[in-house]
């Protein structure tokens, strides 16, 4: 697979360490994932975001975890947009509340509610090369 570099996207960096042949790196502030659901193609704002990677013998990344909170706003927000696209979205957007909240773990307000619900996504990687002049 080969991808053009999109000068607009600003890198996430942070720090990271190789232990047992495994990538770590994190916590990051915001990582932004794209993501679709239904009809809607959005970008999850993962918060306090950590990755973990395995590698092959030949170096290459094959997969790997990124895990952190999502604000249940946001995705109360994508079920809604999806809902007005979508009669099953729509089905899925009308509980979406009385699921998501009450699971919500992370980011805690002080009073009695969490903002945030913890998150993991497994991932396989594929070999990609970039085009053109690459940062």
């Amino acid at each position: 697979q080969t991808f053009m570099v999109d000068s607009t996207i600003t890198p996430v960096v942070g720090t990271g360490r190789i232990v047992d042949g495994h990538l770590e790196a994190g916590p990051f502030d915001t990582v932004m994932l794209p993501v679709r659901f239904f009809q809607v193609a959005a970008n999850f704002r993962v918060h306090n975001a950590v990755f973990r990677g395995d590698f092959q013998e030949d170096g290459s990344l094959v997969h790997g975890l990124l895990g952190g909170g999502v604000e249940v706003e946001q995705i109360l927000e994508i079920a809604e947009i999806a809902g007005s696209m979508d009669h099953n979205a729509a089905q899925i957007a009308g509980v979406a509340p009385a699921i998501v909240a009450p699971l919500a773990d992370l980011d805690y307000d002080g009073q009695e509610t969490c903002r945030q619900l913890s998150t993991a996504m497994k991932f396989t990687a594929q070999p990609a090369h970039l085009f053109g002049d690459a940062p």
